[in-house]
């Protein structure tokens, strides 16, 4: 499958690795949040926006300094890995699919809008603070 590629293992096990304990977070973030204070799918959302605030984050470690950049260790256990697997795009889909089906339209696309635009928003956010605060 790898024979023509060149994947080096290192950082498979850092993706790996970071993804292993962002799902583990998500898994028990989403349940805490969906028995005591939201539904499942707010829950999920708000798991994700905190993820996308980190990825900005993130995003203007990246661009303030060469030692962290796309292919480091760091960026690929906690970008690519931790964050990764911390937001959901399935759940997200899944969630949106649901309340739609339900007939639910307003509570689907209020969570569609709120996900989306706030994460982008949140991203851009994390992205400025992070540039601004940040001094390497």
């Amino acid at each position: 499958m790898f024979e023509n590629s060149s994947v080096d293992i290192n950082n498979v096990c850092y993706v790996a690795s970071g993804g292993v304990f962002g799902t583990w977070l998500r898994f028990h973030l989403v349940n805490y949040l969906q028995l005591n204070l939201l539904r499942k799918k707010w829950a999920t959302c708000s798991v994700n926006l905190v993820a996308a605030f980190l990825m900005g984050l993130l995003g203007s470690l990246e661009a303030k300094t060469v030692i962290f950049n796309e292919y480091s260790s760091f960026m690929l256990f906690f970008g690519v890995g931790f964050l990764g697997s911390l937001s959901t795009f399935s759940t997200f889909v899944l969630d949106f699919f649901e309340s739609i089906s339900k007939k639910r339209l307003n509570e689907g696309f209020s969570f569609l809008t709120l996900t989306i635009f706030g994460g982008l928003l949140l991203a851009a956010a994390g992205y400025a603070i992070g540039y601004e605060q940040i001094s390497l």
